[in-house]
């Protein structure tokens, strides 16, 4: 690999690791129970990818030792709120399962307040609202170069006694006595967004 390829390498991850901090959604279910009285769970089951570690393999650098101090990542995840298991699967990805319980509004990020890929916020009083990550065209290109999969589906469960606001889901439909709206996710995906009226 050349010195420019590689010098050209850092520096994308370096812009990367600006715009999403060191974690990369792939291959992800998310779902979003939001309850009558505003509480709500929060479930997420798939891949995390650490862009460095991404942008080493890219180099050929990703070797035994850079391998065992990226294994020491998954002691600091289970750390973070709702994640219950955490495996490495090598190459710099994890395989993470959270499930978190937020009572009427205490907001919830995934994964930190400073990384949000998805949200829940409480704009007002009586206003939940659900955001969601997008990745502008550029950085897709430069994730794409790295081998990184940007591809999920974002499902939000709403009580039928809540009135939806607004949102931007692909599909929605009633189902089970719930009102379920659905976002496939692939990479340039329109940025999730949805309101909910709270009683």
């Amino acid at each position: 690999m050349s010195k420019h390829t590689m010098k050209t390498l850092m520096l994308m991850s370096f812009i990367l690791l600006l715009v999403w901090g060191c974690w990369i959604p792939e291959d992800f279910e998310t779902q979003i129970y939001v309850n009558k009285d505003g509480s709500y769970r929060f479930t997420y089951e798939g891949k995390l990818a650490n862009v460095m570690a991404l942008s080493l393999e890219k180099e050929g650098k990703l070797g035994k030792k850079e391998e065992s101090e990226l294994k020491k990542d998954v002691e600091k995840l289970k750390e973070l709120d709702g994640f219950k298991s955490v495996k490495y699967i090598g190459k710099g990805r994890y395989r993470v399962t959270v499930d978190y319980q937020g009572t009427r509004g205490k907001a919830y990020s995934f994964i930190t307040d400073d990384l949000r890929i998805f949200s829940v916020l409480f704009q007002e009083e009586n206003q939940l609202a659900v955001q969601g990550f997008r990745p502008e065209e550029e950085e897709i290109k430069q994730l794409n170069a790295l081998g990184v999969n940007i591809e999920g589906s974002l499902t939000v469960h709403v009580h039928p006694a809540l009135k939806v606001k607004t949102h931007n889901a692909d599909q929605h439909f009633n189902k089970s006595n719930l009102k379920s709206y659905v976002w496939n996710i692939k990479g340039v995906a329109a940025k999730p967004e949805m309101v909910i009226i709270l009683q």
